[in-house]
């Protein structure tokens, strides 16, 4: 785990703990029962081993603008015709 992929109101405590000391946290998203195992120090990442990770948010950034741009499609199509409201 790295700082910037959890929540900070999680990320905080979490990385103060002390290996071996399992504990409770407390976030935004409820309580969490945690234990720090061992520590690493920060390295690059390699690629490969975040190949599918990275190709899933690549597919869900596309995903997402498809919809948006048939949304908007839509919405020139209907003009005149139908009220549409705009996403909040």
């Amino acid at each position: 785990m790295t700082h910037e992929r959890l929540p900070a109101d999680f990320v905080l405590p979490l990385f103060a703990l002390e290996p071996g000391k399992p504990s409770l946290i407390r976030s935004k998203l409820g309580w969490h029962l945690v234990e720090v195992t061992a520590r690493k120090p920060a390295a690059p990442a390699e690629f490969e081993p975040l190949k599918p990770e990275i190709l899933a948010g690549l597919v869900t950034k596309r995903k997402a603008a498809a919809v948006a741009r048939f949304r908007q499609q839509l919405r020139q199509s209907a003009e005149g015709h139908l009220r549409v409201f705009e996403d909040a």
